[in-house]
């Protein structure tokens, strides 16, 4: 029966589009926006079909809005506003070396156990100093005026191992 669903599932998945199986639901994503459709399926297994173009291993780091994270000060004319001109976005926006993903790329991000409700497709909107070569930098939220509980998150996070799919 799983099977069966499953190859029904990845019948109608064209170039572009990512099925995630988690717990019981599949999930089709493309890789120009959010979930496309679900189905209910009974596994408890992950599994991770894609049809990109190249698949990299890269590092993750996190980053927040902070004068630490960022260098600039909430009364900055470019606090929260992205390289590419967007604001940053939690579960959207991820900073790249442009030389290795082009800006604007959507991504299907695979993180490990640990960080996988962070699992999904982001946008490469941003760029960072320390962002060179086979490194990403997802971006994790803002705090409030003196919480430091977001950026504390990103300290937390290390560095990740994680695996990109890139259309």
């Amino acid at each position: 029966m799983i099977k069966r669903n499953i190859k029904r599932v990845i019948r109608i998945v064209k170039k572009g589009l990512i099925i995630l199986v988690i717990g019981s639901v599949v999930y089709i994503y493309s890789l120009f926006g959010g979930t496309y459709r679900s189905y209910a399926l009974a596994d408890n297994d992950i599994k991770i079909v894609c049809e990109a173009n190249t698949i990299m291993n890269m590092k993750a780091t996190a980053y927040d809005l902070s004068v630490a994270s960022c260098g600039k000060s909430r009364n900055h004319p470019e606090y929260g506003v992205t390289c590419s001109g967007s604001r940053a976005t939690y579960g959207r926006t991820v900073a790249v070396d442009p030389k290795v993903i082009p800006l604007g790329s959507k991504l299907f991000i695979e993180f490990p156990n640990k960080y996988k409700n962070l699992t999904g497709v982001y946008t490469a909107e941003d760029t960072g100093s320390a962002i060179k070569g086979n490194r990403i930098d997802i971006y994790l939220g803002e705090d409030y005026p003196n919480d430091h509980t977001v950026h504390n998150l990103c300290l937390d996070f290390g560095i990740q191992n994680v695996k990109i799919h890139l259309q």
